[in-house]
């Protein structure tokens, strides 16, 4: 196969992305163990988030969510990794929380500040 049919094929694929079934699964599987991990499930939800993150590795939020169960396991090592890679996502709700904490001791429903 040539260059450029090869593109046109890569791109045809790019644009039909990922099976929406697997895009339920794998939301399925973050929110049963986003579950886990609020309940202190911990060794439950890490099998589930390596799933998740096998399929989508920069997701923040199963990230952050296994390395706090690493963590929580006390396997140190296997949380630094994922944390960091979580870190921007964190960051962000930091700012979002801020906001809001700051529009309600300002008024300003923006979360500006004047």
């Amino acid at each position: 196969m040539g260059a450029r049919a090869q593109s046109t094929a890569n791109d045809s694929k790019n644009l039909r992305g990922v099976d929406p079934k697997t895009k339920i699964e794998i939301s399925n599987l973050l929110h049963d163990a986003m579950f886990d991990v609020e309940d202190a499930r911990y060794q439950e939800a890490v099998p589930l988030l390596e799933r998740v993150l096998k399929e989508q590795p920069e997701m923040p939020v199963a990230n952050l969510q296994y390395g706090m169960a690493e963590a929580r396991l006390r396997n140190y090592d296997k949380a630094i990794a994922p944390l960091q890679n979580a870190r921007p996502y964190s960051q962000s709700l930091s700012c979002q929380s801020f906001a809001r904490k700051n529009s309600v001791i300002t008024g300003q429903s923006d979360g500006r500040i004047e």
